[in-house]
């Protein structure tokens, strides 16, 4: 049941919109991340920008930066907590901003590596792969 959950939740958040029925962040934890801390996949660390003219900047508006243990937006950073990679495209991270509570994440990497689709509590956003 949890395996058809998190299938629907990732056809449902890499699609352009989402029904009420999928309304996130309520995940099962348990059934949807792993209990230890794993480092962010490669495919996934880089600087992202949904503006390429944000990429150099590091106060730039649309830009993302994801290493092995954060994600980092201008307006703040959260820490990823705990990873789970259904298939090698998608990947849900639970992450914590300073003491706040846990929020679900999911990413979706395109094929060639070159865009993100980033979805989270306020975020639903299609970042391009920065060469910095």
């Amino acid at each position: 049941m949890a395996d058809v959950r998190i299938i629907a939740l990732i056809a449902c958040l890499t699609a352009s919109a989402c029904s009420e029925q999928l309304d996130q962040p309520e995940f099962e934890r348990d059934a949807t991340l792993d209990k230890v801390l794993t480092p962010v996949p490669e495919p996934f660390r880089n600087v992202w920008a949904v503006d390429l003219a944000d990429c150099p900047r590091l106060d730039g508006k649309t830009r993302v930066s994801i290493d092995p243990a954060s994600v980092s937006f201008p307006e703040a950073r959260f820490d990823v907590i705990a990873i789970n990679q259904p298939d090698p495209d998608n990947l849900l991270i639970d992450v914590q901003l300073g003491n706040g509570p846990l929020q679900t994440h999911l990413l979706h990497v395109s094929e060639a590596m070159t865009k993100l689709r980033y979805t989270g509590p306020g975020i639903l956003q299609t970042y391009h792969r920065c060469d910095v």
